[in-house]
């Protein structure tokens, strides 16, 4: 099964949100029409930590926060992904955005990752 064959620009974009702004969990809720309480569940179980998480028990999301959300709740509602699996996924994708941070890998338009060093080296991982 290949995840990006069932998302459309409808599941992953319903409204664009302000890429330099904060959410409270009720906005980021109304954003991506998910229940508050859904998000606090995919916070409890770590697959959803908000960009800050004020001392009165506030949370709120920034954009990374809110793609998260978006995937996340994709993957538990349209994928039937489990939360293990949902956590699976996401270290992967967080493992490979931290090697593209660094210079280890590449991402071409419409290419599979490259390896940026010589040929003989192994990617960490």
């Amino acid at each position: 099964m290949n995840i990006t064959d069932d998302l459309t620009a409808e599941t992953i974009q319903f409204s664009a949100p302000d890429p330099d702004a904060l959410y409270p969990i009720e906005e980021a809720a109304d954003l991506v029409h998910v229940p508050r309480r859904t998000i606090l569940l995919y916070h409890k179980n770590g697959l959803l930590p908000p960009a800050v998480e004020s001392g009165q028990g506030g949370f709120f999301f920034d954009l990374g926060s809110i793609r998260r959300l978006r995937l996340v709740h994709h993957l538990d509602t349209v994928c039937g992904v489990n939360t293990t699996g949902i956590r699976i996924i996401v270290n992967l994708m967080n493992r490979i955005e931290r090697m593209e941070e660094s210079g280890c890998f590449q991402r071409g338009a419409g290419e599979s990752f490259s390896q940026t060093s010589s040929p003989d080296a192994s990617p960490v991982i």
